[in-house]
Order: C-alpha cells, then structure tokens, then sequence
C-alpha cells in the first residue's frame, strides 16, 4: 500500500512490458510492440530497496492477429538494445488451428536472454550495469484481415512456462501523483540557466549511465508445431528477493 498517493497498491518494480503501439503502424504489414525486460529493480519513487526476480529469459506471448495465417519479423525496423551478456529477441510463432477462429495457445513467441541479475556488485558499485532489453518489434503478418474493435492487449510473460496472453480494453489513467507532478511543475518555472543546474545536480558522480549496444536481428521467425509440451502449459509462480539498499536511486534522489 503507497501512502504517498491516496493508500492504493503498487507493484514494484516492473520487470518486463509488451504494449502495442497505438494508432500509428499498426496496420497488416506493420505491428508494431514497443517491449522491455529486466530481472532486478527498485521500489519506484519512494524506494528504498532493490529486488532481484533471478530469470535469465524471458518468453512473452503476443496475440495471433485475427484472420493471419503466418507471420515474420520486419528487421529493417525492428530495434532492441541491452546491456553487455544480452541477447534476442528470437521469434517464434504458433498458429491457430483455425485463422478465424479463437484460439488461446495460438501466438507469437518473442524470448529474450538477459543472463544473471547483478547483486551483491549492484549494491556496492554505483556504477555497475544491471541487465535490461529494451525496443520495438516490428511484425509482418500475412492472411485475410478480420474487423476488431477496441483492440487492446496486454501480453503475459512466461517465467518460464507458457501462459496464453490477456486480452481486454484498457484500463484510462486517471491518477495523479501529486509529488512528482509537483516537482516537474516547479522545474517547468525555472529559468533555462536554473533547468541546467538541476541537470548537473542530477548527474550523481560515482553513477554511470548503463552502457548498451545494439542487438542483432535474429533470423526468421521459427513456426512451432502443435505438441504435448506446448500444450501442457503451466503458471510458475516467482517471488523476488531483496537485494539490498538502492544506492544508486538514493543518491539519485539526493543529489535532486
């Protein structure tokens, strides 16, 4: 529970996200899901710890679009980076038994490789680089389209079982965070001179920003047959660990 706006509960931190990229690409020939993983994290704004999930891979299942009957990746647009030790994404896909009809172990299989979380070095050297994947896939679907209304998905990550997505209207934000608005509200009144003292101020010395490189596409996407295994699906449940005090974020939020 988040006593620092109105007592409702938060989940931190975020370890993985897939989002589809609304009203923009995301025709036939051009979806476009904007995608992040990690396996370790802070609390959030007001934090104070650091929590380690241990994955090294992440599966996330994106929904089969309707009426398709392949898909393939469009690598002339798609474009991930992460830290050092990363890898992917690789694309595998699993097509419906029936293109028109619904099918919740259907599904594009997008995986990712971060290796191990950063701990004990994490809590004690400032400037250490904590595993994370971010970017945009690009998918190339091909089949005959089928009218949807109110698109919207929100993808479950597999740790490490397959879970068919979830699929609903999305929920509008209606919060305010009366503190960080407040900040950004008295930032917006400084002077250009002032603005840039804040951004000195925030450039924590001993912290480094994470050094990331571009990942490499992958090949073609891979079509899994129907089997038993996959099938078989199962939910693992998975409980992070502290991993100590969230030095970084402290003098972060200091130095501001």
């Amino acid at each position: 529970m988040d006593a620092e706006h109105d007592l409702k509960a938060e989940l931190h931190p975020l370890y993985a996200m897939a989002t589809l990229r609304d009203n923009f690409e995301n025709d036939q020939n051009d979806e476009a899901w904007l995608m992040f993983v990690r396996n370790q994290g802070d609390e959030g704004y007001c934090s104070s710890q650091v929590w380690d999930l241990g994955l090294e891979d992440y599966t996330v299942r994106l929904p089969w679009r309707p009426g398709m009957t392949s898909v393939d990746v469009d690598w002339s647009k798609t474009q991930f980076v992460g830290t050092d030790g990363t890898s992917g994404p690789t694309v595998s896909a699993v097509p419906p038994l029936m293109p028109e009809g619904p099918d919740t172990s259907s599904g594009v299989l997008v995986t990712f490789h971060l290796g191990p979380p950063v701990t004990s070095s994490y809590i004690f050297d400032p400037g250490a680089s904590v595993p994370y994947i971010n970017g945009a896939l690009h998918l190339v679907w091909t089949g005959q389209p089928v009218a949807e209304t109110g698109r919207r998905y929100v993808s479950r990550i597999t740790m490490p079982g397959l879970v068919p997505s979830l699929a609903g209207s999305a929920h509008p934000v209606g919060e305010t965070d009366e503190t960080e608005r407040g900040v950004d509200t008295a930032i917006s009144r400084l002077t250009p001179a002032q603005r840039q003292e804040v951004t000195k101020a925030r450039a924590v010395v001993a912290t480094h920003p994470a050094a990331v490189h571009r990942l490499q596409s992958t090949g073609p996407v891979k079509v899994i047959a129907r089997s038993t295994d996959l099938e078989r699906r199962r939910t693992v449940t998975r409980h992070a660990i502290k991993g100590g005090p969230a030095i970084r974020k402290a003098k972060r939020d200091a130095a501001e």
